[in-house]
């Protein structure tokens, strides 16, 4: 027998070195998608605990602003979820048994106990060998994003496939600074920088993040106006009301509450603060023309 992935010769429908790389991605995946590392990354910051206290509305969500992350946590559920329901049908000694409180980390984790002893066995093991590739190509995408550049988003657009059904191109897009607009990687769409990063972070205005978090995220758009230090003067004085607070894990490994915002309001202070100072500088200019 050969195996259908190398074609090395083989005692099952895959060879142990193909089962041993498979097993690492589910290694791999159960732990970059445990709840607690996905909650780093959807922030976009790294050793962050992000238990939550206090106020917050049913509303509100302690996400901050990664949509890719949930994306990626959902197509690799789907599949480790589909491959582990034909595995537990078509191998009797496995009926039964199911991971507590299943999720695509526990998934991941009970199936990378299986490669050896069943997966590489079943008929159809190159399909799920491949199916999981592709998704902890996706997930380990989280953690490798390319520096210096902005997340604005998945693609999105439409992109015919073989028989010209019509998909929608899930790619990550990102943009270097200072570019107005990109194409996907994927699918060549052209996507506007500065449209795709304001949908974004609207998408984000319920979640709820720090003002170090906030800033970093508004400031594609805003620039200067939404430097930290500005963003705590809006605090001091009243313009902007926290929602609460949460844990942070330091440097040291020491632990302080830090308050949280929600997006949303301080996006629209600072276009408030945009506004007025649009406006002031039209009645100068218009009480200069009358001088004049």
């Amino acid at each position: 027998m050969k195996c259908l992935i190398c074609t090395a010769p083989t005692d099952a429908f895959a060879c142990k070195t193909c089962a041993s790389t498979t097993r690492q991605h589910l290694t791999d995946m159960a732990e970059l998608l445990d709840p607690h590392a996905l909650d780093q990354r959807r922030a976009g910051v790294r050793g962050i605990s992000y238990a939550h206290i206090g106020g917050r509305s049913s509303g509100e969500r302690p996400l901050p602003y990664n949509p890719r992350v949930g994306e990626a946590e959902s197509l690799a559920y789907g599949t480790l979820f589909e491959i582990w329901k034909q595995l537990v049908h078509d191998e009797p000694s496995l009926h039964g048994q199911t991971p507590h409180h299943p999720s695509a980390a526990t998934l991941a984790a009970w199936l990378a106990a299986q490669v050896m002893d069943h997966l590489r066995f079943m008929p159809d093991c190159d399909d799920y060998f491949s199916d999981i590739a592709d998704k902890h190509r996706a997930v380990m995408r989280l953690w490798d994003n390319p520096p210096e550049q902005t997340f604005i988003g998945s693609c999105g657009a439409s992109i015919d496939v073989e028989g010209g059904r019509p998909v929608v191109c899930t790619e990550a897009v990102y943009a270097e600074r200072g570019r107005a607009s990109v194409k996907c990687r994927r699918c060549g769409a052209e996507h506007d920088v500065a449209e795709r990063y304001a949908q974004l972070v609207a998408r984000c205005a319920d979640h709820l993040a720090t003002l170090k978090e906030i800033a970093q995220l508004l400031a594609p758009i805003h620039g200067e106006r939404v430097k930290l230090r500005r963003l705590k003067y809006l605090t001091e004085c009243g313009r902007l009301g926290g929602k609460g607070e949460r844990l942070e894990l330091m440097g040291d490994d020491s632990i302080r509450r830090v308050s949280i915002y929600r997006i949303g309001d301080v996006e629209r202070t600072i276009a408030e603060d945009v506004q007025h100072e649009r406006e002031r500088r039209e009645k100068q200019a218009a009480k200069k023309a009358r001088a004049a």
